[in-house]
């Protein structure tokens, strides 16, 4: 992979990369200089703090629907009974 596809990466936002747009194939910004190592670094740290905040959501989200579930599921079972 070129600098200029490793450019186009590091600028994509987590939403691009998360639904699959092709950043590496998106037409290149020649004229943007390269991002200092520590710029990297930071935007890779930043990343990966919303990719946990984004798990993190999901687990709630998925614990929230399965207890909906099973209520729901226990509701069902009460009513059945009478």
């Amino acid at each position: 992979m070129g600098k200029s596809a490793l450019r186009r990466y590091a600028n994509a936002s987590l939403e691009d990369l998360l639904h699959g747009d092709d950043v590496v194939k998106a037409a290149p910004n020649e004229n943007k200089p390269e991002p200092e190592v520590g710029v990297l670094d930071d935007a890779i740290a930043a990343a990966g703090k919303e990719i946990e905040a984004l798990t993190d959501k999901t687990a709630d989200t998925l614990i929230a629907e399965f207890v909906k579930a099973s209520q729901s599921i226990q509701s069902f079972r009460s009513n059945m009974g009478n």
